[in-house]
């Protein structure tokens, strides 16, 4: 089973205080995270997406036991920050080690095999999927105005739409700094054979 997933914050990593970037995202707050689990990647229109919240009675419980039962754990640039900012909520370190190992990190590899810092709105539109909705920024003020509607909705859009940029049997990469546009065969994300 893969888990894709999403982290929204309830401040920006510049309204922290630390010595480093980590260390700043680290002690960021969740306000809701988003995830959806798929058994195969022609699955991933039809599963409903589930949303929780930083209040919610079992707290981010759920998402732990989706990835205690994936295969990989799927997100965009979950390395540099979901992982880190979820970290602070596992009671059991060798759990969060078993969900480490389990990462797939669709930025990450992206970067390692071009050398590239793709954002996903650029990956999406160059692959006429439908772009975000909104950024970080927006997401944090919605949070702080109680407009969780609005921001479900973004947080959830992301998710489907790293899900879907994922079942590309073919991925279109934009043109960075006066490189032509290319098509790749989608062998970068490693999960079609799932």
């Amino acid at each position: 089973m893969l888990c894709f997933f999403d982290i929204e914050t309830q401040n920006l990593i510049q309204d922290m205080r630390g010595g480093s970037r980590a260390e700043k995202i680290a002690k960021l707050e969740i306000s809701c995270v988003s995830y959806l689990c798929v058994d195969s990647m022609s699955d991933v229109e039809r599963p409903d997406i589930v949303t929780l919240w930083c209040d919610g009675e079992r707290g981010f419980e759920p998402l732990l036991e989706a990835f205690d039962r994936a295969t990989k754990i799927v997100s965009f640039n979950g390395v540099g920050f979901d992982h880190v900012v979820l970290a602070k909520h596992y009671d059991d370190i060798s759990r969060r080690q078993r969900h480490e190992e389990k990462i797939h990190d669709v930025f990450d590899r992206l970067r390692s095999a071009t050398g590239t810092w793709f954002k996903l709105n650029a990956l999406l539109e160059h692959n006429d999927l439908a772009t975000k909705e909104a950024d970080g920024l927006l997401a944090v003020q919605w949070f702080r105005e109680g407009k969780r509607e609005l921001l479900q909705s973004y947080c959830e859009a992301d998710v489907r739409a790293l899900a879907r940029l994922a079942a590309l049997p073919q991925l279109a990469l934009p043109s960075v700094r006066g490189s032509r546009p290319g098509v790749v065969q989608n062998w970068v994300f490693g999960l079609l054979e799932a």
